[in-house]
């Protein structure tokens, strides 16, 4: 029975650690000015949900697709200026096409990067 005394007074040693004798505290983690950026970061990353990281990801495998899509229509433009060579109206028509083929192109990447960004 007065194992089980002691045992219920007795508190952790790191809680009382140094308080009794004068001996001033360790300062915390994350307090003045050096550990002002992490918490705030911290916090960026905490309001990240898991709906809005599955929503990137989602959002991600699209884009990709999309790539995907568009690098073989920027194949097959390619090879129907190869078989154009020598008709020049078409050529223009190819070529055209081909230029708004790459800026969509650049676009879907601009789109991926910021998504990816996002789940970083």
């Amino acid at each position: 029975m007065r194992h089980d005394r002691r045992v219920v007074r007795r508190r952790p040693h790191h809680a009382s650690a140094g308080r009794h004798r004068g001996v001033p505290e360790p300062p915390r983690t994350g307090q003045g000015t050096g550990g002002a950026a992490a918490p705030t970061a911290a916090k960026a990353e905490a309001k990240k949900s898991a709906a809005d990281l599955r929503a990137a990801q989602k959002d991600l495998g699209r884009l990709e697709r999309k790539l995907d899509q568009l690098h073989a229509k920027e194949e097959k433009l390619h090879a129907s200026l190869l078989e154009a060579a020598t008709d020049p109206a078409k050529l223009m028509e190819l070529n055209a096409e081909l230029k708004g083929v790459r800026g969509e192109i650049e676009d879907v990447e601009a789109r991926w990067l910021e998504t990816s960004e996002l789940l970083e």
